[in-house]
């Protein structure tokens, strides 16, 4: 049996560093990091949000449920009722509530930007309670796969 030398494992070694740290700088630098979350509530429980980011449907938020946005800045997020423009304030981490503004006959939505350290334990709170996350919606049509 053949044993691989210590200048051999140096180099597997020396390899798979170089490899991680060429694969977590893939991404873009002008990449952001967009946390949407929808705290459980009763009254529009069985609505699901359609989220469009940057005139693209990216996926539907349900009560409950979080999902999270990587990938280059949008200048607008919506949804059917309601725009949210993106400042361009240099961070790179974003947290949108998702939540319900309700009138007398219909309920329309609200996108609502929080502050990052309230964003983030509430983002928290809500994983840790077992929620769901959202999945990505496929483009359909001729041409996508």
């Amino acid at each position: 049996m053949i044993r691989p030398s210590i200048s051999f494992r140096c180099l597997v070694i020396f390899a798979s560093v170089w490899f991680y740290s060429f694969s977590a700088f893939a991404q873009s630098v002008d990449d952001v990091i967009i946390r949407f979350y929808r705290p459980r509530a009763y009254g529009g429980s069985l609505v699901n949000f359609r989220i469009v980011i940057a005139d693209t449907l990216c996926f539907k938020l349900h009560s409950g449920g979080y999902f999270e946005y990587r990938g280059p800045r949008p200048d607008l997020i919506g949804t059917k009722s309601a725009t949210l423009p993106m400042p361009d304030d240099g961070r790179k981490e974003y947290y949108i509530c998702v939540g319900i503004l309700s009138g007398l006959w219909s309920a329309s939505t609200e996108l609502i930007l929080v502050d990052t350290s309230f964003g983030e334990r509430k983002f928290k709170e809500l994983v840790a309670g077992g929620a769901r996350a959202a999945n990505r919606i496929r483009p359909r049509g001729p041409g996508s796969k």
